[in-house]
């Protein structure tokens, strides 16, 4: 588990660098936006499948102990 929130944060870093790189250059702007969309969504989409994962693993947990 603290293998993929590791992985998670990973990403967000990942993101967080991209963001940074703001191009001055006004043509180039649709571009980053799009990528900030892109990686926004793919940050949401794993941070979403970490909590599904989590709640699986917890919900199996809980069956064996009774």
């Amino acid at each position: 588990m603290v293998l993929l929130f590791g992985q998670f944060f990973c990403l967000l870093f990942i993101l967080g660098c991209f963001l940074a790189r703001i191009p001055e250059d006004k043509n180039q702007f649709g571009q980053w936006v799009a990528g900030v969309e892109f990686f926004g969504t793919l940050a949401v989409l794993w941070f979403i499948f970490l909590l599904v994962a989590a709640y699986n693993r917890g919900f199996e947990a809980g069956q064996k102990v009774r």
